[in-house]
């Protein structure tokens, strides 16, 4: 019974990193459309950092160099990124902003440039090297990215008013479409997470993270096949899985 509820503690640890990955490279995206119509895309990192801290409250800093194809799909290559804690809420905890939420040393994606047009965002392929998790629940069991997951949530839209006898009924909106991401495949390599449990008092640290998905989708049903060393708080040794 230990062995499997650290198992399921482990998939939890690496399935909110990976939310987090995945917030992050959406973001990516989403600064990608500043810069798609011009090759020098290094002049808008200032852009990109700045809207990535008004919509989360994080610093995103570009170090490495940003590169871009436009054809036969909009490709973005970006390497030595980071990205810091919310400023909002680390000085009521033991979190510091010098202790960076994510960092990796290099991403590359594609996104097929007609289905944006309908509100579908289809991603070739997510290629991840040197990704660096740090997840820490507080005491109050708060994690570090729930300000993202928040924001991932769909807002619960205000009831209308109700209406008199002379008003006209309003028609339902046809217009407002979910956003659609379907995502070929996701290839993690040489990476690593630290989960910080202030709770209990204890770290875990998984090293060597190797994950590879087959199509990410609603609906799909694909492989998610992930190898990674663990090093747990009551062992001396490495424990490889995978």
């Amino acid at each position: 019974m230990a062995k499997r509820s650290k198992g399921i503690v482990i998939m939890k640890v690496l399935r909110y990193g990976l939310y987090g990955l995945l917030t992050l490279l959406l973001l990516l995206v989403v600064g990608a459309a500043i810069f798609v119509a011009t090759f020098d895309a290094n002049r808008y990192k200032s852009d990109i950092e700045s809207l990535v801290l008004k919509h989360t409250g994080r610093i995103l800093k570009i170090d490495g160099e940003i590169s871009v194809t436009l054809y036969p799909q909009i490709g973005v290559l970006v390497t030595q990124a980071s990205l810091s804690e919310n400023i909002a809420t680390h000085q009521a905890s033991s979190v510091s902003l010098s202790d960076r939420f994510v960092t990796l040393q290099s991403t590359r994606l594609s996104v097929a440039l007609l289905p944006l047009l309908n509100g579908e965002v289809l991603v070739d392929g997510i290629n991840v090297e040197g990704l660096k998790v740090r997840l820490v629940r507080s005491t109050k069991g708060i994690l570090n990215l729930q300000d993202l997951l928040d924001r991932l949530k769909p807002s619960d839209p205000k009831p209308d008013s109700e209406p008199s006898a002379t008003s006209t009924p309003k028609k339902p909106a046809t217009d407002n479409k979910p956003l659609i991401v379907d995502i070929q495949s996701v290839s993690i390599k040489d990476s690593g997470l630290i989960f910080i449990d202030e709770q209990s008092q204890q770290r875990w640290d998984i090293n060597d993270i190797a994950l590879s998905t087959d199509r990410l989708a609603p609906g799909a049903n694909g492989q998610f096949l992930v190898s990674f060393r663990l090093q747990a708080p009551d062992q001396s040794a490495d424990v490889l899985v995978g």
